[in-house]
């Protein structure tokens, strides 16, 4: 069962549009890096919704939930923690079992 891992992010208010997309390209880019991710996008907010500055959603899908739970401490993970949050004012995270009826 794939699990989806769900952000909203919102920048810190001094990071400048390139600086932010650079660290989006640096999301994405881990589906190359870390096993397991079967898929990763990235897309701004419509704004439609007040979505309280969060100006982007990314979505990853993970193979399994193995692979989910690799991922939160894997190396290369950790790399973008160090590099790129202190570009994020806020995020929010989401995960849930993809096909599990409720």
């Amino acid at each position: 069962m794939n699990v989806i891992h769900i952000l909203l992010l919102k920048p810190q208010s001094d990071v400048s549009p390139e600086q932010f997309q650079e660290a989006i390209t640096a999301l994405l880019a881990l589906r190359q890096k870390i096993a397991g991710i079967v898929d990763v996008q990235a897309y701004p907010s419509m704004k439609l919704n007040d979505p309280k500055d969060y100006t982007h959603i990314v979505t990853f899908t993970f193979e399994s939930e193995q692979h989910f739970e690799a991922y939160l401490p894997h190396p290369e993970h950790l790399v973008f923690i160090r590099a790129f949050a202190h570009r994020f004012d806020n995020l929010i995270a989401f995960d849930y079992l993809q096909n599990q009826n409720q």
